[in-house]
C-alpha cells in the first residue's frame, strides 16, 4: 500500500509540475512577444530620430543680409539686427547645463556642444547667457567651430 501511495503522490507531483511548466512557458512566450514589439517600436523611433537629425543637418544656408549704411549694426544686438532686417533667426546658442546648447528659433534644444562655458572668456559667457542668434546652418557651424577652439 505504501508503494501505491507513493506512486500516486509522485504522479500528482509530476502532473502539478507539468501544469506549472506549461503555464511558465506560456508566460515566457507572451513576455518575449511584448519585448519584440517594444524592440520594433524602439527601432522605428530611432529611425525617425535619425531622419529628423538628417533633416536638421540639411537646413540650407540663408543669404547674408545686406547691411544698411544708415545704421551701424555693431550698435545692435543680434536680435535687434534680425528684427531691423526682418529676418528670423534659425538657431540660438545659449548656455545649457554648463555647456553650449543649440536651440531652434522656437526654443527646442537640438544639440549640446561639449564646451564648458566656464572656460570661455567673460564676453562669450555673457553673450551665451542672453543668446547668440544664428541665421544659417553655415553660420551655426562656424560659431560652434569658434567655440570648440
Amino acid at each position: 500500500m505504501n508503494i501505491r501511495f507513493l506512486g500516486v503522490l509522485v504522479g500528482i507531483l509530476l502532473f502539478v509540475a507539468l501544469i506549472f511548466s506549461a503555464s511558465t512557458a506560456a508566460r515566457l512566450r507572451n513576455e518575449m512577444t511584448q519585448t519584440n514589439d517594444a524592440l520594433n517600436k524602439a527601432e522605428d523611433t530611432i529611425a525617425q530620430l535619425r531622419k529628423e537629425i538628417d533633416a536638421t543637418n540639411a537646413i540650407p544656408a540663408q543669404a547674408t543680409p545686406i547691411e544698411s549704411s544708415e545704421h551701424n549694426p555693431t550698435d545692435q544686438t543680434d536680435e535687434e539686427l534680425a528684427t531691423s532686417i526682418e529676418l528670423d533667426p534659425s538657431f540660438v546658442l545659449r548656455a545649457h547645463d554648463g555647456k553650449i546648447g543649440v536651440f531652434t528659433a522656437e526654443g527646442y534644444l537640438i544639440r549640446t556642444v561639449d564646451v564648458d562655458i566656464q572656460t570661455l572668456p567673460a564676453a562669450d559667457r555673457n553673450a551665451l547667457e542672453s543668446g547668440i542668434y544664428v541665421f544659417s546652418k553655415k553660420e551655426l557651424d562656424a560659431k560652434i567651430e569658434d567655440f570648440e577652439r
